[in-house]
């Protein structure tokens, strides 16, 4: 069976007639009508324009995080106050569906909570952000900076659940057959190893979480060896 080609804005768009800007403002209000402005995976209302404080907090901190950080210190001058309350109607909401994920993300459990909803979650806001902008301004620079620290995120994730996944497949072949010490030293050792490997190619502005919480379940097949004097030895800092 063929499978149905993949809706987008632009195609909606193009069939209206209408200017751009006048079909994203109609979207917005056929969606959230006069509310306030709601993420589509909502657990909290964030309006940007009556309270920016909250997105100024999240934007200065991905900014003190972020390795490409704007080195431009021009972008970094236009993260404050008064540009969040300056942002036109459709930057407000844009900024507040990434300023909203963001902070959602970060309390995610990125080795047994995440969701594959984030990856389609990323897409769409890079879809909206193509349609709301297409030409180079402070708006569209500032968005698009907070875009890829928020795309850069959902990849850490992933990457932090597919090295969970080895271990815990280690795990569950250890439990249920191996029963000779030495064989469980050698899985503990090739967990350690990769482990290792994982801590050198994770993004920096992310490390602390994803390194964290790997580690966590890194120790939950430690507790299955019963000893492992060369494990503890080789990599005394993650296993003593």
């Amino acid at each position: 069976m063929r499978a149905s080609p993949r809706l987008s804005i632009q195609s909606f768009w193009g069939g209206t007639g209408l200017s751009k800007s006048t079909f994203a403002e109609r979207l917005r209000k056929l969606l959230f009508g006069k509310a306030p402005l709601r993420s589509t995976c909502q657990t909290k209302v964030i309006d940007i324009q009556s309270d920016p404080n909250f997105a100024l907090h999240v934007l200065q901190k991905i900014s003190l995080e972020s390795a490409t950080k704007a080195r431009d210190n021009r972008l970094d001058a236009h993260i404050n106050r008064d540009f969040i309350t300056k942002l036109s109607q459709n930057g407000s909401y844009f900024l507040s569906q990434i300023v909203h994920d963001i902070d959602k993300l970060r309390k995610v459990d990125w080795t047994v909570e995440l969701d594959p909803f984030w990856r389609d979650q990323a897409a769409n806001h890079r879809s909206l952000y193509s349609f709301l902008y297409d030409a180079k301004s402070r708006e569209a620079e500032v968005l698009n900076f907070a875009l890829n620290y928020f795309e850069n995120m959902v990849q850490c994730a992933f990457q932090t659940e597919a090295a969970y996944s080895r271990i815990f497949y280690a795990k569950f072949h250890m439990q249920r057959g191996v029963r000779d010490p030495i064989e469980r030293e050698k899985i503990l050792l090739g967990c350690a190893e990769s482990f290792e490997k994982f801590k050198k190619t994770i993004a920096k502005e992310h490390a602390t979480k994803a390194v964290k919480e790997l580690h966590w379940q890194l120790m939950g097949i430690r507790h299955w060896v019963w000893d492992c004097p060369n494990a503890k030895r080789i990599y005394s800092r993650i296993l003593a």
